[in-house]
């Protein structure tokens, strides 16, 4: 939206200045300094260069070290002709699957209703945690904590409540947003580190203890002693590719998936979990990623999972690329800290004891904190 308003904008400006040019309006119509939004900027072509050591010009041709290999996929890369998941060309009878999110941060899932999604001609079906059981439904990397689509009780806000199947992406947005959902907040809505602390909202067996010597007696001894906290943001991946999963039925009994993940084998094995079959028998492929930096280690799942799932059932190939939002939305970040810290120190300097607090928002699921 602020990308359309700042185009009009831009075009308006420029209009403006044509009709004070032709003396259609008066020169002082527009501001000067607004009128300078409509000027032009031309970026002067690129130059570059690479530098690189003289490798003597006996070294063997299999001796790598020092010369300047060309990365395998530069060429592809660098023309556009690298061939990423979602530029794999549609299939016959493909479907768009759109994911329907919790609006809602902690609440229980009074009515869940895709009547009216359904009905729209072109709508193949929709999949919610009632077309599994409760333990095809929980997975997770390490622990299955998490669940393909939230049963009760949703835990966070962008959780994953159900998917619809539909003839192109266009459609199955829309139906996805047709579909209904009535929730009863619960409490406490827990959002940041200091909420949790105040809750005790820990995972199990936490918060743990490493301690060596008498910092009690040292801090009673010190002559100065020194307090504070500082904290460090979450980041976003912000790959350029977001998730994107297609998944194609083989016969009757196999998948093979094409995702963008850092980590096919969990996928493989996490899909053969939700659709009940061998792991053998499913097949996930990572041609290349466009970008992941830790981002696709595991969240891979929570789009090839749905994906699967609906792809398995309906007997025809299924695709689902995340809108950017929708990745920030779903997948999470590197988790920010609080550190609370006290230090002890001489007259000198000299530091005799410190005792440091250090708290990471995790989320709502372990995912790898236990890795």
């Amino acid at each position: 939206r602020a990308l359309v308003v700042s185009l009009f904008f831009k075009s308006f400006l420029a209009i403006s200045r044509k009709l004070c040019d032709a003396g259609i309006t008066p020169p002082d119509a527009v501001p000067k300094a607004e009128l300078s939004g409509a000027d032009v900027f031309h970026t002067p072509a690129l130059r570059s260069a690479q530098l690189f050591e003289r490798v003597a010009s006996d070294q063997a041709n299999h001796d790598p070290i020092g010369k300047p290999k060309v990365h395998a996929a530069a060429l592809k890369q660098a023309t556009g002709e690298a061939i990423y998941t979602d530029d794999i060309p549609r299939m016959a009878g493909e479907l768009y699957l759109a994911l329907v999110l919790s609006t809602k941060a902690h609440a229980k899932i009074i009515k869940l209703d895709a009547s009216e999604a359904l009905a729209l001609d072109g709508v193949e079906g929709f999949f919610s945690a009632k077309d599994l059981t409760q333990h095809e439904n929980e997975v997770g990397p390490v622990f299955h904590d998490e669940y393909v689509f939230a049963n009760d009780e949703v835990h966070c806000y962008g959780q994953i409540i159900g998917a619809i199947a539909a003839a192109n992406q266009t459609l199955a947005q829309r139906a996805a947003r047709l579909v209904r959902v009535e929730y009863e907040e619960l409490q406490p809505v827990i959002v940041t580190i200091e909420q949790a602390i105040e809750h005790k909202s820990y995972f199990p067996d936490y918060p743990r203890y490493v301690t060596k010597g008498d910092v009690v007696q040292a801090f009673a001894e010190a002559a100065h002693i020194y307090e504070g906290s500082c904290r460090m943001g979450g980041q976003e991946h912000f790959y350029l590719e977001t998730h994107v999963a297609l998944a194609v039925p083989r016969d009757r009994d196999e998948l093979e998936l094409f995702c963008s993940t850092q980590h096919p084998t969990e996928v493989q094995k996490l899909v053969a979990h939700v659709v009940g079959l061998p792991a053998n028998r499913v097949v996930c492929r990572a041609k290349r990623l466009g970008g992941g930096f830790g981002g696709k280690e595991s969240r891979g799942m929570m789009v090839a999972l749905p994906v699967a799932l609906a792809a398995y059932r309906l007997q025809r190939p299924v695709r689902c690329m995340l809108d950017r939002d929708e990745d920030m939305l779903i997948t999470g970040t590197r988790h920010p800290f609080l550190f609370k810290y006290k230090v002890a120190f001489t007259q000198e300097g000299l530091i005799t004891a410190c005792e440091i607090e250090c708290y990471n928002n995790a989320g709502w699921s372990m995912d790898l904190s236990f890795s």
